[in-house]
């Protein structure tokens, strides 16, 4: 019984150290697509991904995410009907060409009432939509790295009302043996320069 306490206890440390370890992104290409970054969940985006850098790593990259976003809009509808009312025309066409006198042949036309169908809101609440966003990385201004060195920086993602199409980036130095700033502009760069 103690053997397979352990042997469990041991199994859930490595999975939990691997769940940890699956938001590390060696950078290798100069787009990242991070696809759904809450998944099928929904709920407002509260995420951080960690970015390896070594020496073959892009000093350009874009980071591509999809998000939901709850919009307000109509949520049931129903078919009304209406009435368009019967129209009578006075009709007149001309019967006679002389110079004298003109000849008009008149008559009263009817076209019959018809029932038009509209499709109408009855009903307002929250739908679901789908937002995108790119979010550009410079490492333009970074220290070049030896062969095998690496350094981390996480990127947290947050939206703070799931309503809202703005999410919130802000970027932070994990690792590195280099001191490094870090600029935000516009919500849409992160550059992590070297002091």
């Amino acid at each position: 019984m103690l053997k397979l306490l352990l042997v469990s206890l041991g199994l859930l440390t490595a999975l939990s150290g691997f769940s940890s370890e699956s938001h590390k992104i060696l950078i290798r290409d100069k787009v990242i697509d991070l696809q759904k970054i809450m998944g099928d969940e929904v709920t407002p985006v509260n995420k951080e991904i960690i970015l390896v850098r070594d020496d073959k790593s892009p000093s350009n990259i874009t980071i591509k995410f999809d998000y939901h976003k709850l919009k307000k809009s109509c949520t049931e509808y129903e078919i009304k009907s209406k009435t368009k009312k019967e129209v009578k025309v006075n009709s007149c066409e001309q019967v006679s060409s002389g110079s004298s006198k003109q000849l008009f042949n008149c008559e009263v036309k009817k076209f019959d009432a018809f029932d038009v169908l509209k499709r109408v809101c009855s009903k307002k609440g929250l739908v679901l939509k789908k937002a995108s966003k790119k979010l550009k990385v410079l490492f333009l201004r970074s220290v070049a790295l030896a062969p095998g060195a690496t350094e981390e920086f996480s990127v947290k993602f947050n939206q703070k009302k799931i309503t809202s199409s703005k999410v919130n980036v802000d970027g932070k130095v994990e690792s590195s043996s280099s001191l490094y700033k870090v600029n935000k502009l516009f919500n849409s760069i992160l550059e992590f320069k070297a002091k």
